[in-house]
């Protein structure tokens, strides 16, 4: 066999190779879906030039005070509900961190970082004065004499703030 006639060969598998390429793709171009992509537009408004806004004009402030600002239930927190009631202040450990929990069929195991790095406590395990009591799925409660402190993985939300449904929706 030529060279020549080995070129030929390479060209026509090639062209064969990209007429298959080329009907492949018409072929995915009409099966595909001809639905048109739908593309959110919000509203455009016009915002008030500092003329308007000067005069009064075009800030609807009466129409914007009319309407409530919260759904129905919903208050303001009291400046006392924000205050943190006297246990949560005093069930803090310095330097104790949370970083997790490791749950196995019959031991739980926590990771806690401390002053002398990042250890590893079961159930009547001591650190540092302390002993672990309880391992759950998200906290672990920590004792020394009569000071108890639960550790949480998921942040407490303060009880003052009360989350609800939006317009009756759960």
């Amino acid at each position: 066999m030529t060279t020549g006639a080995l070129n030929a060969r390479i060209r026509l598998a090639l062209l064969a190779l990209i007429a298959l390429a080329a009907l492949a793709a018409v072929l995915l171009w009409v099966g595909s879906s001809s639905e048109e992509l739908r593309v959110v537009r919000p509203a455009m408004q016009a915002l008030p030039g500092e003329a308007d806004i000067a005069a009064g004009r075009g800030t609807e402030l009466s129409a914007a005070l009319q309407r409530p600002l919260f759904w129905d239930g919903r208050v303001p927190i009291a400046s006392s509900a924000l205050a943190p009631p006297a246990a949560q202040a005093e069930a803090k450990i310095e330097g104790f961190k949370l970083l997790g929990i490791v749950m196995d069929r019959d031991k739980s195991t926590a990771l806690l970082a401390t002053p002398q790095g990042v250890k590893r406590a079961t159930v009547d395990d001591q650190i540092q004065g302390w002993t672990v009591r309880l391992v759950t799925q998200t906290e672990v409660v920590l004792s020394s004499g009569e000071k108890h402190v639960e550790l949480s993985v998921i942040p407490k939300r303060h009880p003052g703030i009360k989350l609800g449904p939006v317009d009756g929706k759960p």
